[in-house]
Parts: structure tokens; sequence; C-alpha cells
């Protein structure tokens, strides 16, 4: 199975999208923007970002994704100016950007071009992005994505709209009040969102690049009747070994569905009808 690179921006309050119910991939599912990296994002110039001069760093491409899947869907464009301050430019409230939007929308210019010939010295603000964590997705998807999560900080909320017919609406969120939604069956998160955004109520914004981590999360699915258990690594029914990452969904076990004391517990649960409804977080050590 073809396995897709991917990358995806968490911003500051948050910053999340609902998806259409029209797309094959997650519909009405709220989600961080994020795409699929591109043969454009490998490819672009490092001096039309801020990284340093030097070797690209092995994430140069999945940087790129993050920052252009921004601009696209959200019309956000993160970049420094010619005296190195940060920038969150905003296609919403600004003419210049927006006629820049509708023209790598429309394909008449590539995110290079437009770097390359902006006035003001623009650059691409990269080096800001701190990684975060790595998603894959399930073994029983039709798509699979390797996931690849950044966290950024803005000084302030700017006005968005919808730039991308993925999404239904765009908005800036607190974490807790839309994990309260997607518990309460109100709305819908993908398994992925809601379990960083708890991570991120139970330790706070202040303290995201801690967080880090290396591990590459594939949850393991359990078939449980009406809901769906997604085991993550570290759950003690999680199955290890080389096709940890390949194995398919499994009806549940005594073992699974009646846990000991003592025993860890790393899973996320939620709703077959509709999907990833009802979702809930649960670690215990």
């Amino acid at each position: 199975m073809n396995i897709r690179m991917s990358a995806s921006l968490i911003i500051g309050v948050v910053l999340m999208g609902r998806r259409s119910c029209n797309v094959s991939f997650a519909p009405n599912a709220y989600v961080f923007p994020g795409g699929k990296v591109e043969l454009n994002d490998e490819t672009l110039p490092m001096r039309l970002t801020n990284l340093p001069a030097g070797r690209a760093p092995v994430d140069f491409a999945r940087r790129i994704a993050a920052v252009r899947e921004l601009f696209e869907e959200c019309g956000l464009l993160a970049v420094v100016n010619c005296h190195n301050q940060r920038c969150l430019l905003s296609a919403t409230s600004d003419r210049i950007v927006r006629e820049w939007h509708s023209a790598i929308s429309e394909g008449h210019r590539s995110l290079f071009d437009m770097m390359s010939a902006n006035s003001d010295n623009l650059l691409l603000d990269v080096r800001s992005l701190k990684p975060f964590s790595n998603w894959l997705t399930p073994f029983d998807y039709a798509k699979r994505f390797d996931t690849y999560f950044y966290v950024t900080y803005v000084d302030r909320c700017d006005e968005i709209r919808v730039f991308s017919k993925e999404f239904e609406e765009v908005k800036w969120v607190r974490p807790s009040e839309i994990l309260i939604e997607a518990y309460n069956g109100n709305s819908i998160l993908a398994p992925p969102q809601a379990y960083e955004l708890t991570r991120i109520v139970h330790h706070g914004l202040d303290d995201l690049h801690r967080l880090h981590t290396d591990t590459k999360i594939c949850p393991q699915l359990v078939d449980a009747g009406s809901e769906v258990i997604a085991l993550l690594n570290g759950d003690y029914a999680y199955k290890y070994g080389k096709n940890s990452t390949n194995t398919p969904i499994r009806a549940i076990s005594d073992t699974e569905r009646n846990f000991r004391e003592g025993d860890r517990i790393h899973r996320i649960t939620f709703a077959k009808k509709p999907l990833w409804s009802n979702i809930k977080i649960y670690s215990l050590q």
C-alpha cells in the first residue's frame, strides 16, 4: 500500500478546519491545516526560507508543505520580513496576499514564483515550526498518511475564512471547548487531533515544545461492537513486532475488554456511526 507523506501545523489558540462532507478522507471532521507533501515542496530553494545557509534539514519538504497548506487552506502565510520579524499575512484582510493566493489556487503561479518575485524580501517562516508528533493512519484505512505535526506560535488570531473546497469552515478554537463538543457528540474530531488537543489541555500551550515525541504512533483497531478501540503504543494490548503498523482490525477479546488493575491503558474509543463521534481518550499508567 502506498503511504503518503503529509504534514500539519498546530497554531496557538488552536486553528482548526471542519472538512467538507464531500471529501473522501475524514468528512465532517475537525482537523489541523495540512496535507500531502508535493514534489515542489522538496525542490523549493532553501534561500526562499529563513533557514540558515547550509544543508537542508531532513524534514525540509514537510516544513514547506505545512506552511504551503496553511496558506492554501486558510489564507495565512507564515513569513519573516527583512528585519527577521515573524509575520502571519492574511488573505482575508490583505488584498495583495489575496491576489497571491488566487494566483496559486488557480494554477497561474507557484509558491516558488510568489516568494521569488515579492518585493518586500519576505521569506517563508519554516524555522519557527517545532516538531510535535508523528501519526501513521491505521492499516485498515483506504488511504494511509504518515503525518508529521508541527506547532508554531502567533501573536494574534487573524480574521480567517475558508479558502479550500476541502473545508466547510475554519476557526480559532480553545482546545478544551472543541474537546467537550467532541466528547458530547456535537463535533467530530479525527483521533490524532483529539489526542494531541488532550495533551495540549493537560500541559498548556506554553510548553508545547516539551511535548515533542519521536515515537511514530500507529493505532491498532479493535472492533468492540458499536464502537472502535484504537490501541496506542504502550497499551497493554498493543501488539508489537515488525507488523505492528500493518495490523488488521480484530474483534475484541476478553483480555482487551476486561483489563486488570495495573494494566497500562493507552487508547482512543469512538463510535462507528458517525465515524469518530463520541471520541474519548484513555491514558492510565
